[in-house]
């Protein structure tokens, strides 16, 4: 379906000249109901055809998009009788009827295409006596003296001189406010000239392969990753083996040796190792020194959605990389937790043991809130305490020795009493135990603190 287009021009903003908007809200008048399209160029010359919006009308124009075209005026659409000459056979080529909004004149009729020619003659006039008119006055301004307008170029400002007769004229004077920049751009330029030097030298000699191909940099470039894997790969065997020799007090064991060594758990008497997060590289940026105190405190998340109760095991996942000992444990490695202590609206959870390289390492470190208090915050709403319970039914216990018979005699009345104290109790300890309940959800920001243990160096 073919539709009518509008196009607008200016090339500078001018008090007494019309805007773009005004253009086109004359041509859409113009059309009425008509279903238009709107071609614009602001800050473009009418004398030539270099104009992106313009380019793109005239791929429509070919394409048989358009069927009219509306404009403001002639000179906006050309100011060059060459460039309108060839436009026109275009126009007539694919059937597109122009329309001049404010020149009544019909192309249909012999003497409307020669009114047509006539005003882009006068359209090119005025192009080109206001470029004499323009470059005259420029030239005079130069001759009185006078800067011809504009700003001064990047690196100078305006300034006066006085020539050998005693005038005074306008000159370019070095600007002290750029001179520093432009000290560096100059010894940038020398430092990036003396490097284009060196490489086209190295590649005269033949020591440097310079140009490389697309395909020549892919081949270079997989061959450096495949070295810098299997260098990884053969570190971090080397590091495996020195760290299980390390823990195990043992010499360095094989790997057929280390698949086939059973899991041994630590004893009690094994002091729990002290867990440090490692320095990250941007843990340094901005600093003055290198020599900080360790960060003691690691992050850490609850890795999965869990109804704990007391003695529940809790999958934590490491936001840090940390060493225990002499051993490396990765961020995104799993911590197990053990949940504890329901109360004051907090439940805790400690770390005992960490299961690294085939060996079970034992640690101690305790969960703490953002709120820099040991646990987890627990809403009331979650869980009640054993105390609160305990009591209700300690209370219901007496009431129940109270209400037993006077005529039995003191030792059946006791043993009664210590029976029904004893089945209330279990009865609201096993109530607690069931209701002592914390919803954890992923994701849950945590941190672990080393406990009371042995440091060792």
């Amino acid at each position: 379906m073919r539709y009518a287009a509008i196009y607008a021009r200016q090339s500078i903003e001018k008090k007494n000249s019309i805007s773009i908007e005004g253009q086109q809200e004359m041509c859409r008048n113009a059309a009425g109901e008509e279903e238009v399209k709107l071609y614009q160029d602001r800050g473009y010359s009418g004398k030539n055809t270099d104009r992106p919006d313009f380019q793109r009308l005239l791929k429509d124009i070919r394409a048989g998009k358009i069927s009219k075209i509306y404009v403001y005026r002639l000179d906006r659409f050309s100011r060059s009788i060459a460039d309108f000459s060839q436009l026109w056979k275009t126009l007539q080529k694919h059937n597109v009827e122009f329309i001049s909004v404010t020149e009544n004149f019909d192309t249909a009729s012999p003497m409307g295409r020669a009114m047509l020619h006539i005003i882009m003659v006068f359209a090119q006039l005025e192009r080109e006596t206001t470029s004499e008119r323009v470059h005259d006055n420029y030239a005079a301004r130069a001759g009185q003296g006078a800067w011809p307008g504009g700003p001064a170029p990047y690196g100078f400002a305006l300034g006066r001189a006085v020539d050998n007769s005693g005038r005074s004229y306008a000159s370019l004077v070095p600007d002290d406010k750029t001179a520093a920049a432009q000290e560096r751009d100059r010894q940038m330029e020398e430092r990036l000239d003396g490097s284009a030097r060196r490489a086209e030298a190295l590649r005269q000699d033949g020591d440097y392969p310079f140009p490389l191909t697309e395909s020549e940099r892919l081949v270079q470039s997989r061959q450096r990753e495949q070295a810098l894997r299997e260098e990884l790969e053969a570190a971090l065997a080397q590091l495996r083996e020195q760290s299980a020799a390390q823990v195990t007090g043992s010499p360095a064991v094989t790997t057929a040796q280390e698949q086939s060594r059973a899991v041994s758990a630590p004893s009690e008497d094994d002091a729990a190792l002290v867990v440090r997060r490692i320095r990250q590289s941007s843990d340094y940026f901005h600093t003055v020194s290198e020599n900080d105190p360790q960060p003691n405190l690691i992050k850490a998340i609850v890795d999965e959605d869990i109804k704990a109760v007391d003695g529940s095991r809790v999958r934590l996942r490491l936001l840090d990389d940390v060493e225990i000992g002499n051993l490396f444990m990765p961020k995104g490695s799993y911590l197990f937790a053990i949940m504890s202590g329901f109360s004051s609206q907090r439940v805790k959870g400690t770390v005992k043991s960490v299961l690294l390289y085939d060996e079970i390492v034992k640690v101690n470190l305790s969960l703490y809130d953002t709120d820099g208090l040991e646990g987890l915050y627990v809403p009331s709403s979650s869980f009640r305490e054993t105390a609160r319970d305990v009591a209700g039914a300690a209370t219901g216990s007496t009431m129940s020795i109270n209400q037993g018979g006077y005529n039995n005699s003191l030792s059946q009345w006791g043993m009664q009493a210590v029976q029904n104290a004893y089945q209330r109790t279990a009865s609201a300890v096993g109530k607690v135990i069931r209701k002592n309940t914390a919803h954890l959800k992923y994701g849950t920001f945590v941190y672990l603190v080393n406990g009371n243990q042995t440091r060792t160096e």
